[in-house]
């Protein structure tokens, strides 16, 4: 890749300041602007932004015979892999979602921080860019600098580290989710297991994932509700009327469990082959379209590939998803790994899990052993993806538990 000089790659996104005299590189380092030029022509950073390494690394995932499938969600030709890398589309998501070039053995979600643990961001639209802590928008990318000195946008700043460094977060934060009705709350379970379909594509051994799921959860008091074999538009005609139901005003908690092939990290096949998209069936439950569940927590469960390597030992206004948590089998880029006799080895140990500590750990600690159990059975790595998601205990004696020792 040819280097690139300072002020296209400020134009562009590539560079992004932080702080007065602080910038993030696309390719996951922090830089005085003394050292920009240079860093724009050293090995390293060339090599973070080479079509290989961005292979190699999962930004780009093959979903088909010269196909690929970018992070930031633009679907590409191999041709323009290159040139899409340093393309503004791709740039500005690498830095609004921190989707640094890391290797697949180092956390999936670490940002970078400055050295005093407030991270500084700077959106950009085509034309101007935007403050991300007072949200002033700027006509012109180089009064940026000049406006991070700006009084009152320092005050939003200090105000947002003194938030992070206090040592107690508010109360909304630390306060788990009321978990008192009965049933606790509803769990659906979306399984395809595409019999019958050729392709050599059956999801043999899906039947037991159902099974297992419907005695783990009911055994903790809530309702199970089995889906099996939908096509697309079955799914997104159920996925509706849950949202409507009145039952859910009765209810503490939603669960959803999808079981299927997945092309995508977001994107998964319905029983008749059709794509059906998570993200936008997550979108079916913000605090405007099912009121219902207004700020109760919806977990999603995931257990489909997220891509074709295998794990070595939005467009638009829409509204903001919330006290919502997804926990995927695998990670983006990853294949997830089913046995046809016993079923997916996620499901086996989710439910294992929620057999020996649901009565006792929030749902984040599950999700760490959840991560302990995957290793010890040879499983994929799951990833956490929550959206403003409190503490969640699925059972009212660990709802308790959690609410004494924040007391404390």
């Amino acid at each position: 890749m040819a280097t690139m000089n300072v002020k296209s790659a400020l134009e562009k996104g590539m560079l992004v300041v932080q702080s007065a005299g602080q910038y993030q590189c696309a390719c996951g380092e922090e830089l005085k602007e003394s050292s920009l030029r240079n860093h724009l022509k050293t090995q390293k950073h060339l090599e973070e932004l080479s079509v290989k390494t961005a292979i190699e690394k999962g930004i780009f995932v093959e979903t088909k015979k010269y196909e690929y499938q970018c992070v930031c969600e633009s679907k590409l030709k191999k041709a323009s892999l290159r040139r899409h890398l340093i393309t503004k589309t791709h740039l500005r998501e690498v830095h609004a979602r921190k989707l640094w070039m890391k290797s697949v053995d180092e956390e999936a979600n670490g940002a970078r921080t400055n050295s005093n643990g407030s991270t500084m961001r700077v959106e950009y639209d085509d034309d101007s860019a935007r403050c991300h802590y007072c949200g002033e928008k700027l006509t012109n990318k180089e009064y940026l600098k000049r406006h991070l000195q700006n009084k009152r946008c320092k005050e939003k700043i200090n105000r947002k580290r003194e938030v992070a460094n206090t040592e107690r977060a508010p109360k909304e934060v630390t306060t788990p989710y009321v978990i008192r009705s009965n049933p606790p709350g509803h769990v659906y379970v979306f399984n395809n297991d595409f019999k019958g379909k050729g392709q050599g594509k059956e999801r043999d051994g899906a039947e037991h994932d159902s099974q297992n799921l419907r005695t783990t959860f009911e055994a903790m008091g809530y309702k199970v509700i089995l889906r099996p074999n939908l096509g697309a538009q079955q799914t997104m005609e159920e996925v509706d009327r849950i949202r409507q139901d009145s039952a859910l005003a009765h209810v503490d908690a939603l669960v959803m469990v999808f079981l299927s092939h997945g092309i995508r990290p977001f994107k998964f096949q319905a029983q008749d082959w059709e794509i059906l998209s998570l993200q936008r069936i997550r979108r079916q439950f913000t605090h405007s379209l099912c009121p219902h569940l207004k700020g109760k927590p919806k977990i999603f469960f995931t257990n489909f590939c997220r891509g074709r390597r295998r794990q070595i030992q939005t467009d638009g206004d829409v509204e903001a998803t919330r006290d919502m948590v997804t926990i995927h089998a695998v990670q983006q880029g990853i294949v997830a790994l089913r046995d046809c006799r016993l079923g997916t080895r996620f499901v086996r140990a989710l439910c294992e899990v929620l057999r020996e500590h649901a009565a006792t750990k929030s749902l984040r600690e599950i999700y760490l052993e959840l991560a302990r159990k995957s290793t010890e059975i040879k499983g994929t790595l799951p990833q956490w993806e929550a959206d403003v998601f409190r503490e969640f205990y699925f059972m009212q004696q660990a709802t308790n538990r959690g609410q004494n020792e924040n007391a404390m």
